[in-house]
């Protein structure tokens, strides 16, 4: 094996040859992908092997193995690099710790090692996961002893620590950074998740001593991986993820009259084995099958593992939760029923939400207790603490997250968004679901539903101020003055000022907007709401004073590939918050066509024809992000012939789009449409 340095230096220029020819532009299944693979990169892999007896991902492994880093049991090792199909414009390494979750990394504090096309990166981070509340993050905030051996690092071996969080401090692997946030005792006052301990190293700076470095302030770091012990006590309540039934299918009965059930068709009472070894045993004799210990730990824990007392989390599949419960009875056998081991829960709460990341075990039931980050943060989002009652929540995420595949950080962050600034403007590209979420919005965030409390309107280039606030009409023998739309919706909403109104503007872009809004331009500001700011309207009569209600929300959407897009000028886009939206095909769509009844192999074949298609379209200099073609074509499916239904979508909705897309270069729009039948 050569000198580090030069192994290093060859790392970065593999990864330039990456992000200058752009392959990790590519779609994964694109013919470019594994040409580009082919011509560029795998060569270049092939030759760092033979030039150096070793792969990237065991040289990565030789320095973040070292003896002084895996000391303790519960770290563990991780690699992600660059191959095939999956060619990333960086590579990088983690030591994590160990809690046997999906993606554990994500829920532990993490030393890495990270190569670019610049140079490298390592230091500490936290998973995407970890939350402020977590004790992996309380605990260092809190100890003051680790505070003073970690400032000693930071001074003494010349480390960045940084801020991540959104309007704070920024680092790249060139060593840039606005602000070093952690320079004495005081400023770990403002730890928290977001916080980054980070040394760099441009490609033409590595020193001789690398790894030993590395090594060095790696093992350093290590206490802010590995929790304090005291950090890590937490109450006896046990917590247990839990399916009911496959899909879900028993989750309303069950919910409705107070239970859980496992049901593995297995006939006999539980009470009657003592350990688990015993039922082990017998499995075979039960017709289970040699891979089945899983089933087996699943009967056990239920039947001897959980406590009354403990709290139950119910989930749907691997991304959703359904609601949680407290454990009332010991383990029941009841043999005349179908489901024959039973246990009393009194369920406390009931919604919809989407796990944030990663994805949940598929296992009935997996006993989480041990996980205290996953715990912290699951007890922080479904809000477990405190709730003495079943509390079925107005707001639905389900009602919101049905048909746009949005994550529950996404419609959180939307739904503030609406909240401070009154008036959001929902952009994308055809197809990803703007109008629809526009219009789940206004009815979701209602107590009590009222068709009163939302209107939706669609500008164009003919509509005027006169249309939507007020103006003059002709009669039969003259004029006479007529309120608009917006108008009639304010007075209404005054006059109900406890409850919502929401105003959905379809295609806001397509009118001309100054002219539309007049000096209401100002009006909608969030901060010029109500009636201290009543003016005098043009048409007003008697010196009549209009104001905005505070309870009235604009929601406007806007088509990114609309080509005779007027320009949107800045009076209104300081007044409006733009939220981006994105085709998403990946596992909620997936799941949402699969509960729909479409078959898991066409479902397959529209992802991957849509992603190969619009990465092609993302590439194109013509075309770009504001073209790609949006999920919601496909969300059409009811009943009936699947093929005949996906055929027609595709003939009649996607190529007359990739005909207009590349109306001037017939035989490349032939060739896409041919590929999106094949």
């Amino acid at each position: 094996m050569k000198d580090p340095v030069e192994i290093f230096q060859d790392i970065v220029a593999i990864n330039k040859v990456i992000v200058d020819n752009e392959i990790h532009l590519c779609p994964p299944v694109s013919p470019e992908m594994g040409v580009g693979y082919r011509e560029f990169v795998k060569p270049l892999l092939t030759k760092f092997t033979e030039d150096h007896s070793v792969k990237r991902s065991e040289f990565f492994k030789s320095i973040l193995q070292h003896p002084k880093l895996t000391s303790n049991s519960n770290l563990k090792y991780r690699f992600f690099g660059n191959w095939g199909h999956k060619v990333n414009p960086f590579i990088w390494a983690t030591i994590y710790c160990d809690n046997d979750l999906p993606k554990p990394a994500s829920h532990s504090g993490q030393l890495y090692l990270t190569v670019d096309h610049k140079g490298l990166k390592f230091g500490f981070d936290y998973g995407d996961s970890v939350k402020d509340s977590d004790p992996i993050v309380s605990s260092v905030a809190k100890n003051t002893d680790l505070h003073r051996t970690i400032l000693n690092v930071i001074q003494e071996k010349n480390l960045l620590a940084v801020n991540h969080s959104a309007g704070e401090a920024s680092i790249d692997l060139d060593g840039n950074s606005n602000e070093n946030v952690i320079k004495q005792q005081e400023d770990f006052n403002r730890w928290s998740k977001d916080i980054h301990i980070i040394k760099t190293y441009s490609v033409e700076e590595i020193p001789a001593t690398i790894t030993e470095e590395i090594v060095d302030i790696l093992h350093s770091l290590l206490p802010l991986v590995a929790v304090p012990a005291e950090a890590k006590s937490r109450d006896s309540t046990g917590y247990w993820l839990y399916s009911p039934g496959e899909g879900a299918k028993n989750w309303d009965e069950e919910f409705d009259n107070g239970y859980m059930t496992i049901d593995f068709g297995f006939p006999d009472d539980l009470n009657e084995f003592q350990n688990k070894s015993d039922l082990e045993d017998v499995r075979t004799e039960y017709g289970y099958e040699e891979g089945s210990m899983n089933t087996i730990r699943a009967l056990w824990d239920f039947s001897h593992a959980i406590n009354v007392g403990d709290i139950v989390i119910a989930k749907k599949g691997r991304s959703k939760y359904l609601g949680y419960g407290v454990v009332e009875s010991d383990y029941l056998f009841e043999g005349e029923n179908r489901n024959n081991h039973v246990r009393k829960v009194n369920w406390l709460k009931k919604g919809n939400w989407p796990v944030e990341s990663g994805s949940l075990p598929v296992k009935t039931l997996t006993n989480i207790s041990e996980y205290d980050s996953y715990v912290e943060s699951l007890k922080a989002y479904l809000e477990i603490d405190g709730v003495q009652e079943v509390v079925t929540e107005e707001f639905d995420m389900e009602k919101l997250l049905s048909n746009v595949f949005l994550s529950g950080k996404e419609v959180v962050n939307i739904l503030d968004l609406l909240g401070t600034k009154k008036n959001i403007i929902l952009q994308g590209s055809a197809g990803v679901g703007k109008t629809f979420l526009a219009k789940k919005i206004a009815k979701c965030l209602q107590e009590d539903y009222s068709e009163e409390r939302i209107e939706v309107i669609q500008f164009h280039q003919s509509y005027s101020y006169e249309d939507f606030i007020q103006g003059y009409r002709p009669t039969e023998n003259s004029f006479e003055l007529r309120n608009g739309i917006f108008y009639e919706l304010c007075q209404r909403a005054k006059k109900d000022i406890s409850a919502p109104y929401f105003l959905v503007i379809d295609e806001i872009n397509r009118g001309n907007l100054s002219k539309i809004f007049g000096e209401l331009m100002m009006l909608i500001e969030a901060d010029k709401r109500g009636e201290r700011n009543a003016i005098t309207l043009t048409y007003s009569k008697d010196n009549e004073k209009f104001y905005v209600p505070d309870n009235l929300y604009i929601i406007g959407t806007m088509n990114t590939a609309d080509r005779s897009l007027t320009i949107v000028d800045y009076a209104l886009r300081r007044r409006f918050a733009f939220i981006k939206m994105k085709p998403n095909f990946g596992e909620k769509f997936i799941s949402f066509l699969v509960s729909k009844g479409v078959s898991k192999e066409i479902t397959q074949v529209i992802v991957d024809k849509m992603r190969m298609l619009n990465e092609i379209i993302l590439n194109d200099d013509s075309l770009g992000e504001g073209f790609e073609i949006g999920h919601s074509y496909f969300c059409s499916y009811k009943s009936g012939d699947q093929k005949k239904w996906f055929e027609n979508v595709m003939r009649y909705e996607i190529i007359p789009l990739i005909d207009e897309y590349w109306f001037d270069d017939k035989e490349l729009s032939g060739q896409y449409q041919r590929m999106m039948l094949s």
